[in-house]
């Protein structure tokens, strides 16, 4: 993320006010770096213990980085434990083994990084689209479940990926996108939100028998076809 200050508007700006919000410093995301925001900015900075100056440069987007995402990294020391650890962070033992399929919970290994997932929607409903913000669901979403695929099926005319989540390994295959036009940014939540759903339902169980339907359909989404539209939106 590029480094931010007061003065500055867009899309950007209205990422960082609504990651310091779920971080709990109050603050509106209309997208406009103003006093407010800068105020809040150096709030949490100087809650996380770095030089309060009010910009928001590499190292306030790297504290955000668990809001943003709704994954925590955490380094192995000795005594941890999976329950520990949730109990710690607000989640639950069984997010963290999903999150973390090759950790082995008896034998956790003082420095290993294990990914926690916070007690957050990883798809937020609460803020407009961009394409940055897809890019910090999508590794939220990978982040809380490794089983599902990640790539990037081409680039819009501005450069920006195009990105492809896929679920199940069933045989009979079926695509999904959403955000053709600039103004159709809201389908593309209402698809992740669908995506993270049927997810959750594969690795925690459901009355919807999701496990059933991932093992009988692969599913292909590609949640933002137009990312220079909705940018533009």
């Amino acid at each position: 993320m590029r480094t931010l200050q007061e003065g500055d508007r867009g899309s950007t700006a209205e990422l960082l006010q609504w990651g310091l919000g779920r971080a709990g410093v109050p603050l509106a995301a209309d997208g406009i770096f103003g006093p407010l925001t800068a105020k809040a900015v150096r709030d949490w900075q100087a809650q996380s213990g770095l030089a309060a100056d009010g910009a928001a440069g590499p190292k306030t987007w790297a504290s955000l980085y668990p809001y943003l995402t709704g994954i925590r990294l955490h380094s192995v020391r000795g005594g941890d434990t999976f329950p520990a650890l949730a109990a710690r962070y607000g989640t639950t033992a069984q997010a963290i083994a999903v999150a973390n399929p090759l950790a082995l919970p008896e034998r956790l290994a003082p420095g290993q990084t294990l990914r926690i997932p916070m007690n957050l929607p990883a798809v937020p409903t609460d803020i407009r689209w961009s394409s940055g913000l897809l890019a910090l669901v999508v590794e939220g979403l990978r982040g809380r479940y490794p089983f599902l695929g990640v790539s990037a099926v081409g680039n819009s005319v501005l450069g920006r990926p195009l990105w492809q989540l896929t679920i199940g390994r069933g045989s009979l295959r079926v695509g999904y996108n959403a955000a053709h036009h600039a103004n159709e940014w809201i389908t593309t939540p209402v698809l992740l939100r669908f995506l993270e759903q049927f997810a959750a339902g594969v690795a925690f169980g459901s009355v919807v028998d999701f496990r059933g339907l991932s093992e009988r359909y692969t599913l292909d989404i590609v949640p933002m076809v137009n990312p220079d539209g909705v940018g533009l939106a």
